[in-house]
């Protein structure tokens, strides 16, 4: 079981804090604002990320840890936008 670290914590928030910013520049509007997005970028992160720890998967190193908590990040942000879309028709 990988190790849960509190530097791999810091690590996932870090990463999700990162993910809000680039899906709402790469999307060229954030859904309910930079802050919004930069909040849920790093909680979907973090649970991502400790769920990936707690489901045990062996891994080495913090490499597929990290990849889990960026992609939760990015679908939780995707969702925020696609509620944000649809609420707003």
């Amino acid at each position: 079981m990988a190790s849960a670290n509190p530097v791999l914590y810091l690590l996932f928030v870090l990463v999700g804090l990162l993910a809000g910013w680039v899906a709402a520049d790469f999307t060229k509007s954030a859904a309910y604002g930079r802050t919004v997005d930069l909040i849920a970028g790093a909680l979907a992160s973090l649970g991502g990320g400790s769920l990936f720890l707690k489901l045990a998967i062996q891994t080495t190193g913090w490499f597929w840890p990290l990849i889990t908590a960026l992609v939760s990040a990015m679908l939780v942000l995707g969702a925020l936008r696609a509620v944000k879309n649809i609420a707003s028709r």
